[in-house]
Parts: C-alpha cells; sequence; structure tokens
C-alpha cells in the first residue's frame, strides 16, 4: 500500500498508518457506516420480522404454529453458520464484500418473495407450504441474511480499529430497527401481510445492492491517520475501554479455553429468549390488538438501541459486570411477563365471575321493579327466555368490566416486563464479541468470534422450542426463560481472561 508507515506498538502490533479513508474512498469512512447499517436494516425483516408474523401467517393458512416456526429455526441455522464462513473469507482475502452483499441481496429478496407468495397458496402452484418456507425462506434467505451480515460488520469492524465495538453495535441495531416497520404494518392489518413483504423484497434487493456499490475493505492492518496508534496504545483511558488479550490466540487455543464455550453458551441462551419474546408477543397479538404491536415495536426498538448503549457501559464499568446486568435485565423482564400473563388470568376470570354475579342481581331487580310499577303481582312472572337473555348480557358486561381491571395491572406488568427484555434482548450480542477481542486479540478475531456467534443455530432451535411451548402455556415459557437468564448471570461468573499465568495461593502458617 503506497503512503503507509508500518508502526509496532509496545506489545508488537503492526499498524499500517495511511493513507486516509477519505483518500482511498474519496468520501469519508462515515459512508461505510451508514451503508452498512442500511443494508443491515432492509434485511432485518427476515429474522424478527418472520418471528413476529408467524403466527398470524400459520393461523391465515391454517396450520399449526410449528409448521412456520421450523422454517425459522433453519433460517437461523443457516444465517449463523454463513455469517461464520463469510467473516472467515473475508480475512483471508478470499472473497469481496461487494461479491457477498450483491449475492446476498439476490437470495434475501428470494427468501421474502417466498413469504409473500406464501401468503397467497396458489402462487405455488401446489407445492407444499412447510416446504416452500424452509426452502425458500429457511435455506436461502438464511445464507443471503448470512452473507449481508458478515460483509457488513467485517468491513465496518476494519474501518474503525480504533473502536470497533460501539460502531459494529450500531450497525447490528440496525438489524433490529429495520423490522419495526413490518411487524407494525401487518400486526395492525393481518391482510397486509403478503404485500408487506413483497415490498420488503423489493427494498432489500435495491437497497443492499446499492450497498455493494458503496461498501469497500481497507488494506489489511490499516489504521487511520489521524489516530497515533503508539499514543493509542498507551492511553490509560483507551485501555480502560478496550483492555487487551494476553497475547494473539489462534483459532485452535481459543477452542481449548473455557470462555469460548462459556461465551458460546450464553449466546444460546441470551439468542433463544430473544427470539421466543418476539414470537411471544405476537401469539397474545389477537387478544390484545394495537397495545401488543405496541409493545412489539418497543421491544424491537429497545433491542437495537440497548446493544449501543451497553457497549459504552461496558467500556466504563467492564464488559463481564455490564453482560450480567444485561442479563439479569432479561431474566427480571421474563419472570414479570409470566407475572403479567398469570395475573391476566387470574384477574380476568374473577372478575368475570363477579361481573356475572352483578349483572344478574341487577338485572333481576330491574324486571322486579318493572313489574311492579306494571301493576300486579303477575307479571312478575317473567318470560325464561327473556331472563336468560338478560342475564347473558349482564354476564358479558361484567366479563368485560373484569378483564378491563385485569388488563390494568397485567398491561403494567408487561410494560416493565418489554422495557427490560427488550434492553437485555440484543445487548449481548456486541458485549460477546467485544469480550472476544479482550479475550482472544484482534489478529484472528474474525474466525473465532463467528465461531461463538454460530452457537445461534442452536438459539434458533431453543427459542422455536419456547415459542412452541408457550403457544399451549405461556406462563410456563416465560418462566423457563427467567430462570435460563439467570442461569447465565451465573456463568458470566465463569469469565477469566485466558493467558495469564495462573497465582499460587498464598497460605497463612
Amino acid at each position: 500500500m503506497q503512503n503507509a508507515i508500518e508502526v509496532r506498538d509496545w506489545r508488537g502490533r503492526i499498524y499500517l498508518v495511511g493513507p486516509s479513508a477519505t483518500e482511498l474512498l474519496r468520501r469519508p469512512r462515515t459512508w461505510m457506516l451508514w451503508s452498512a447499517c442500511a443494508a443491515m436494516a432492509a434485511i432485518a425483516p427476515m429474522q424478527y420480522g418472520y418471528a413476529a408474523i408467524s403466527p398470524q401467517l400459520a393461523a391465515a393458512l391454517g396450520l399449526p404454529l410449528a409448521s412456520t416456526l421450523i422454517p425459522l429455526a433453519v433460517w437461523l441455522a443457516c444465517q449463523a453458520i454463513t455469517a461464520l464462513a463469510t467473516a472467515i473469507l473475508l480475512s483471508r482475502g478470499r472473497l469481496q464484500a461487494r461479491s457477498a452483499l450483491r449475492l446476498g441481496a439476490l437470495l434475501s429478496g428470494a427468501a421474502l418473495l417466498t413469504v409473500a407468495a406464501v401468503s397467497h397458496p396458489p402462487a405455488l402452484s401446489g407445492l407444499p407450504v412447510p416446504t416452500a418456507l424452509i426452502v425458500g425462506y429457511g435455506l436461502l434467505g438464511g445464507i443471503g441474511a448470512g452473507l449481508v451480515y458478515g460483509a457488513c460488520t467485517q468491513t465496518v469492524a476494519r474501518w474503525y480499529p480504533d473502536r470497533p465495538a460501539i460502531r459494529v453495535s450500531v450497525v447490528t441495531g440496525a438489524f433490529a430497527y429495520g423490522t419495526i416497520p413490518l411487524a407494525v404494518a401487518v400486526g395492525l392489518d393481518h391482510d397486509l401481510l403478503g404485500p408487506a413483504f413483497l415490498v420488503a423484497a423489493g427494498i432489500v434487493v435495491i437497497v443492499v445492492t446499492a450497498a455493494a456499490s458503496l461498501l469497500r475493505t481497507p488494506p489489511s492492518l490499516w489504521w487511520p491517520p489521524e489516530v497515533d496508534p503508539r499514543a493509542w496504545a498507551l492511553d490509560r483511558s483507551v485501555l480502560h475501554r478496550q483492555p487487551r488479550a494476553a497475547r494473539q490466540f489462534s483459532l485452535g487455543e481459543a477452542a481449548r479455553t473455557r470462555c469460548l464455550a462459556v461465551l458460546a453458551l450464553i449466546l444460546v441462551v441470551a439468542g433463544a429468549i430473544g427470539i421466543f419474546n418476539v414470537i411471544a408477543m405476537a401469539i397474545t397479538l389477537d387478544a390484545t390488538g394495537p397495545i401488543m404491536v405496541a409493545f412489539i415495536a418497543l421491544m424491537l426498538l429497545l433491542n437495537g438501541s440497548g446493544r449501543s448503549g451497553a457497549v459504552l457501559l461496558a467500556e466504563r464499568f467492564g464488559r463481564p459486570k455490564v453482560l450480567s446486568l444485561v442479563l439479569l435485565s432479561l431474566g427480571t423482564g421474563q419472570a414479570l411477563l409470566a407475572l403479567a400473563g398469570l395475573t391476566a388470568q387470574t384477574e380476568g376470570q374473577l372478575g368475570a365471575q363477579l361481573g356475572a354475579q352483578a349483572g344478574a342481581q341487577i338485572e333481576a331487580q330491574a324486571r322486579v321493579q318493572d313489574a311492579i310499577q306494571a301493576g300486579g303481582m303477575a307479571a312478575i312472572q317473567i318470560e325464561g327466555a327473556g331472563v336468560h337473555a338478560g342475564v347473558h348480557a349482564a354476564v358479558q358486561a361484567g366479563a368485560e368490566v373484569g378483564t378491563a381491571g385485569a388488563g390494568l395491572g397485567a398491561g403494567l406488568l408487561a410494560l416493565v416486563g418489554v422495557l427490560l427484555a427488550g434492553i437485555g434482548g440484543g445487548a449481548c450480542y456486541p458485549l460477546i464479541a467485544s469480550l472476544v477481542r479482550e479475550y482472544f486479540g484482534d489478529e484472528r478475531m474474525s474466525g473465532i468470534h463467528g465461531v461463538v456467534y454460530s452457537a445461534k443455530a442452536v438459539a434458533g432451535s431453543a427459542g422455536v422450542g419456547l415459542a412452541i411451548w408457550g403457544s399451549m402455556d405461556i406462563v410456563a415459557a416465560f418462566l423457563a426463560a427467567a430462570a435460563l437468564s439467570i442461569g447465565a448471570v451465573g456463568l458470566c461468573g465463569l469469565l477469566r481472561r485466558p493467558g495469564l499465568p495462573a497465582t499460587l495461593p498464598i497460605r497463612v502458617l
């Protein structure tokens, strides 16, 4: 690379300083950041968007919920594995970001078109719906999304080597934001399911292809000339924000450490609960209408914004501590959502019973008064059908009053639960990526983090299993999710920086 100066810091890390991003790209490097954000937002409907509409899709097609959720598990597995392969190929120079994005745009567009076609079965020409979803959405869409995800995150991390975590968290946050318009539109009007995914297919092809024409990867080991790498490596504030690994680990060495397995297990728990929460909200959509749509939008908004916020907090207070707090927030949210569901069931039944009794008494008193005013006790002999109709109306009114009373208490619990679950649902991803860099070094970060991220394949199946269970007993499923989250908090206590010498305990005689 011309006009580049090779510099080593006190740890021996090599930096190729210059030329500037403007000289290489003819535009600021922020163009790389926002182009990647746009591409990630465009593919977002394939994950949380599909999860949010899967119960409505199953109901519209007359299929069991598992028929639409199994393709989601396939999609998550393919997306995670493809993202791993993409990251490794990009880091070794065997794949260009532009090629990955262009192929990803076509495959992602085909996946969204499949979902749109499935909502109108005659368009499938007799192909079974589950098969079409597994192949068209799950397999092709998962590969396409993995190509886009891997290319965008790797490109941004390489353009911002001085602060990769916060920039990548912004990009992955767009993966949640981009779902909100589709989830809200389909949640308010189920008839928009097909048109919404058709529009999303056109958007993903146009936006991701446009991003492919803009995104470029910098030369290997590139460093921005406006930041002195030697001073940066010695800056105490930088060392506090981004602690260095004890040494540079290879993928094989990292795989033999306990930390890698613990991080992968934490990601499985957080990823499974994140998917489960969106589906669980959608399962109860018909019962609460616009309120639940607002809850889904709020959860997705916090899922995206919580990522950047968690990284900023981690730079100040330490990543393991903040990861524990995030998982605790996630678990507390599950417990509150379970309590909200239990409260709604209990108070709704009690309110309906009390309302029915009160309604029957009021109806009887009204009949008696009307009969007396009409003159004569014979008028009190009200026809059985009339009494039955009046009592039935009173029961319905009482049930509505009871449900409204239950909805107020349960709604407040659900709101707090959604806030806590939304914050914790997405923040784990950038924190785990930062811990991989902190524990194992920068040189092979792409491959090592890709291995951890591939645990999302297991998380997808676990999240789908929780959601299927939740369709039968939502309270028990939320309680199980809460227990898993608290267990993951305990796993954070096992995280130790690998490569440091073990100290011998001092025995006091």
